[in-house]
C-alpha cells in the first residue's frame, strides 16, 4: 500500500461517516451518492424563476400576511379564506384563487410574526433565512454533526425545501434538539421546557403525548411542558381572545386537507386518501395504522426503559408517522434522531445511511411519481408514508437501551459526526 493510499485510508478512518459509507457495499453506496446529485439536480431545478406559485419564501409570506392581521387585531379576517388570500396576493403580486394560502397556525404563531409587518416582506425574509440558518446551526452543535455532516443533510431535499419555502422547520429541529440535550443530562424539566414551544405548531407535540403515554411517571416533562406552553397559550389568549374563539370556530375548515391530488403532502392521511376510493374509508384506514404505530412505538419506550434521549428521538419519528398533515420539509426532523444514534449505536450507521438516502430519494421523486399515477388512474400509491415506516422500523427495532445488555460502547475517538 503506497504512503498516499495510507494516508487516504486513516484520513477516512478517522470520520466515522466516511468509514461507514465505505464500508457499504458498492450498491449502496451509489444509492447515497445518487440522491444526492438528484438533490442537486432538483435544487438546480427548482431555483428556476417563473416555477409555478412556488417562488422562493412563498411560506414565509404566509406566516408574513399572518403577522399584518395579528398587528391588526384582524382575526376574523385572518382565518376567512377569501379575506387571507386577498391580502396575500396584495403583498406578493400574485392572484391566487381563495384558500390557495391558507394561515393554518394557532394565534401565539401569528403574533409571533407581527414585528415583520413593519418590515418589506423582502427585509423580513432575508432576517428570518439567518434565524433560521442560526437555529440550524445551534442544533447541529448540540447534535454534534460536523461540517461534513451537516452539509450532506443541507442538501437534502428537506432542508432544501425548508430554506427555500421559508419554512420554520429549522427552528423546530433546535427546539427537539434541546430536548435531546436537556435528556442527556437527565433534566425532566428542560425536556418538558423546550417540548411546551410545540404549542406555535401542534402537530408536531403527536410523538411527544404519545411518549409520555408511554412511559408514566414523567412529571417533570409535563411540569416543564405546563410552564412554557402555558405561558405562551396564557400570553396569547390576554393579547388576543377573539383570535382563539375564532381559530377554533374556524378549524375545521382550516384542517381540511383539501383535494387528493396534492402530492406534496407526505402525511398517512394523505397516503391512504390519494390512495382509497371513499375519503371515509382513507380516514379509518388511517386511523387504523396510526392506532399500530402507538402500539409499536409504546412497545419500543418500554423496551427502552428510562431512556429520556431514546424517547425524544422515538417521539420525532412517532410525531411524522401519526400527524394528518405532513409535507417534505418536516422530514428535516429525523436529523435529530438520526445524529442521536449515529453516536449511541455505531451498529445502525449503514441503516442510517441507506434510510437517509431512501428517504431523500423519496422526497425528490415521490410526489411526481403519485401524481403520474393519479393523472392516469385517478388513484396513486404515494411512497413517502410506507418508506418513512420502513426505515422506522428498521432502524428502531435495533436501538440498544443504555441499560440493557446489548448497549452500545461511546464512540470513541470521534466525537462528531463528521
Amino acid at each position: 500500500m503506497s504512503e498516499t493510499t495510507s494516508s487516504l485510508r486513516a484520513f477516512v478512518d478517522r470520520r466515522p461517516f466516511l468509514a461507514a459509507l465505505t464500508a457499504l457495499p458498492l450498491a449502496w453506496v451509489v444509492a447515497v451518492v445518487g440522491g444526492l446529485y438528484a438533490t442537486l439536480a432538483r435544487v438546480a431545478v427548482s431555483w428556476t424563476p417563473g416555477a409555478d406559485v412556488w417562488f422562493l419564501g412563498r411560506d414565509f409570506a404566509v406566516f408574513y400576511t399572518g403577522g399584518t392581521f395579528a398587528g391588526e387585531s384582524a382575526w376574523p379576517a385572518l382565518y376567512d379564506l377569501a379575506r387571507f388570500t386577498e391580502r396575500f396576493n396584495e403583498i406578493t403580486g400574485l392572484d391566487l384563487p381563495a384558500g390557495g394560502p391558507i394561515f393554518r397556525y394557532p394565534p401565539p404563531t401569528a403574533l409571533a410574526f407581527v414585528p415583520t409587518a413593519g418590515l418589506s416582506l423582502g427585509t423580513a425574509l432575508v432576517i428570518w433565512t439567518l434565524l433560521g440558518i442560526a437555529a440550524w446551526w445551534a442544533a447541529t452543535n448540540v447534535l454534534r454533526i460536523g461540517p461534513l455532516a451537516a452539509t450532506i443533510v443541507a442538501l437534502s431535499i428537506p432542508a432544501y425545501s425548508t430554506l427555500a419555502l421559508g419554512q420554520n422547520t429549522f427552528f423546530f429541529v433546535a427546539v427537539f434538539a434541546a430536548v435531546v440535550a436537556a435528556a442527556r443530562r437527565d433534566w425532566g424539566l428542560g425536556v418538558g421546557l423546550a417540548l411546551g414551544l410545540l404549542v406555535f405548531k401542534p402537530q408536531l407535540a403527536l410523538g411527544p403525548i404519545v411518549w409520555w403515554l408511554a412511559s408514566p411517571g414523567r412529571r417533570r416533562h409535563l411540569a416543564g411542558a405546563v410552564i412554557s406552553g402555558g405561558t405562551v397559550l396564557g400570553v396569547s389568549a390576554l393579547a388576543a381572545p377573539d383570535g382563539w374563539t375564532t381559530y377554533l370556530g374556524r378549524l375545521s375548515i382550516l384542517a381540511d386537507p383539501g383535494p387528493t391530488n396534492r402530492t406534496w403532502y407526505f402525511s398517512g392521511l394523505d397516503f391512504f386518501r390519494m390512495l382509497l376510493p371513499d375519503s371515509n374509508l382513507a380516514w379509518v384506514a388511517w386511523l387504523m395504522v396510526t392506532a399500530l404505530v402507538v402500539v409499536w412505538s409504546g412497545r419500543i419506550v418500554r423496551r427502552l426503559g428510562n431512556d429520556p434521549e431514546a424517547g425524544a428521538c422515538l417521539a420525532v419519528v412517532v410525531t411524522l408517522l401519526t400527524s394528518p398533515h405532513l409535507v417534505a420539509y418536516d422530514w428535516l426532523l429525523l436529523v435529530v434522531p438520526g445524529a442521536v444514534l449515529w453516536h449511541r449505536a455505531p451498529h445502525l450507521r449503514p441503516r442510517l445511511l441507506v434510510g437517509g438516502a431512501l428517504l431523500d430519494l423519496t422526497a425528490l421523486l415521490g410526489p411526481d411519481l403519485a401524481a403520474r399515477q393519479i393523472g392516469l388512474f385517478g388513484r396513486g400509491l404515494h411512497p413517502a408514508f410506507p418508506v418513512l415506516l420502513a426505515v422506522a422500523v428498521l432502524v428502531f427495532g435495533s436501538v440498544p437501551s443504555r441499560t440493557g445488555e446489548e448497549a452500545e460502547t461511546p464512540d470513541v475517538g470521534a466525537s462528531r459526526i463528521r
